[in-house]
């Protein structure tokens, strides 16, 4: 599960960069950075619903104990 979420976050960050770079160069319209931005929002909220998901999970584990 570890693996997914530094994924999702390299993808994150990478379309982060991506778009700022691509902003400075003025090589992409705002429509392309805004979807970049965007596609890295989806990433992070993804890596952060299955640490959610995991937490939750370890926290029902420990209670029964």
């Amino acid at each position: 599960m570890l693996r997914y979420r530094v994924v999702l976050a390299g993808v994150a960050m990478a379309m982060a960069i991506a778009s700022v770079v691509l902003a400075v160069l003025r090589a992409a319209s705002v429509q392309t950075t805004v979807i970049l931005l965007g596609i890295g929002l989806f990433a992070i909220s993804l890596a952060n619903f299955e640490r959610r998901k995991i937490d939750k999970k370890l926290f029902w584990q420990i209670k029964r104990k």
